[in-house]
C-alpha cells in the first residue's frame, strides 16, 4: 500500500495531514472528505477508515456508482462518523468535517 495519495488530475502525491489540512467537508454515510488539490484545485473523494484513506473515482454522472481507487495506510487514522460530522484522528490530533447538504 502506498505512503500518500496522488491528485487524480495533476498526479502531485499528498500525505494523509495534507490531505485532512486541505479536505472541508464529508459524507459520513460513505465516510467520505471532500479534498481540494492545493496544487490545481480539483476536488476529490476520499474514503477515510480506521488505518487507511482512499480516492474514489465515480463511474458514471449522475448514477450513484463509484470504486476505491488508490489505497494508502495510514496506522494512526482513527475515525468516528455521527450523521452530521465526520470526526478523524491523525496521530491523536481531531479533525472535524461538516456532513454535507
Amino acid at each position: 500500500m502506498k505512503a500518500s495519495l496522488p491528485c487524480p488530475a495533476c498526479g502531485r502525491e499528498f500525505s494523509a495531514q495534507a490531505i485532512l489540512d486541505a479536505s472541508d467537508v464529508s459524507w459520513p454515510d460513505l465516510c467520505w472528505i471532500h479534498f481540494t488539490c492545493p496544487s490545481c484545485g480539483t476536488k476529490t473523494h476520499i474514503q477515510v477508515q480506521d488505518g487507511q484513506m482512499a480516492t474514489v473515482d465515480f463511474l458514471g454522472a449522475p448514477g450513484p456508482e463509484w470504486e476505491i481507487n488508490t489505497v494508502m495506510h495510514v496506522p494512526d487514522l482513527t475515525v468516528r462518523m455521527d450523521p452530521g460530522l465526520a470526526h478523524v484522528w491523525l496521530n491523536g490530533v481531531h479533525h472535524e468535517f461538516k456532513a454535507q447538504q
